[in-house]
């Protein structure tokens, strides 16, 4: 039985990634139809005429008086609705941090109890690793190690956690890098897209990240060529790119990792 869940938990990532990408596309998507309404809403109050009987001068110190009076309730509303996007893609973004560590936590008692029920691999849950031939992290923390369980956990690290820690870390240093990035120079992001940026990074993990940042730019000069040709807009943002670079990755990202030799990258 453990066996069988072990190897049909082999699609859970996958699962999951797919589910938390097309979560956070339906939350993008919904932002973006918001904000053209807000857009489209305000081009249309300037573009109203004058009352008829109403002088331009009255209706303009009509609309002061009108817009005094909401303001106290509309700059709260706006700022509030300002964080919604950076509250729903981080806490996205959480959910995939959390289910990786989660997974790797199930891979790795699920690793035990199978060991544990043969006579032939029990002795592996109580060998310790000899220090003078250790390698790597056993290296630096030899008093892990040198225990009961010390071969158990050097093998659990190698298979189940140093994937999981990289697909992380590498995830977050992606995202400081735009935060950096929209510090310098805030056009390119509209609210909430560095956390979208941290969330699809962590959904295609490690290494297939290798291909996904590449993917990104790329995406970016696709989306920008769209926009400008189709509806003559010059800029474009990082969100959709990301989505774009994400799904490609998900889809063909083992593929292109052993199409450009980069499967020693695998852990």
């Amino acid at each position: 039985m453990s066996a069988f869940l072990f190897s049909l938990s082999s699609f859970l990532p996958a699962l999951v990634a797919w589910v938390l990408f097309v979560c956070a596309v339906m939350l993008y998507a919904a932002q973006g139809a918001r904000d053209s309404r807000q857009k489209l809403g305000e081009v249309d109050s300037k573009q109203k005429p004058a009352s008829a009987g109403v002088s331009a001068d009255a209706k303009a110190l009509a609309d002061k008086s009108a817009g005094t009076q909401e303001t106290g309730k509309e700059k709260p509303n706006t700022h509030l609705l300002s964080l919604v996007p950076h509250l729903l893609f981080g806490m996205l973004a959480w959910i995939a941090v959390w289910f990786r560590v989660a997974y790797a936590g199930f891979l790795t008692v699920t690793q035990y109890h199978i060991w544990s029920q043969s006579a032939f691999t029990r002795p592996l849950l109580s060998t310790p690793l000899d220090p003078e031939k250790s390698v790597g992290i056993a290296q630096q923390f030899p008093w892990l190690f040198d225990t009961r369980l010390g071969y158990f956990i050097f093998y659990s690290w190698g298979r189940f956690w140093l994937g999981a820690v990289l697909s992380i870390g590498v995830a977050l240093c992606f995202w400081w890098f735009l935060r950096i990035l929209e510090r310098r120079n805030g056009r390119f992001f509209l609210p909430g897209e560095t956390d979208v940026g941290l969330l699809t990074a962590l959904l295609v993990g490690w290494p297939n990240i290798v291909i996904f940042i590449p993917l990104v730019f790329l995406g970016v000069i696709v989306v920008s060529l769209v926009r400008l040709l189709a509806f003559r807009e010059r800029y474009t943002t990082l969100g959709w790119p990301f989505f774009i670079a994400a799904a490609v990755t998900l889809i063909w990202g083992s593929r292109l990792v052993e199409l450009l030799n980069l499967g020693v990258l695998r852990v």
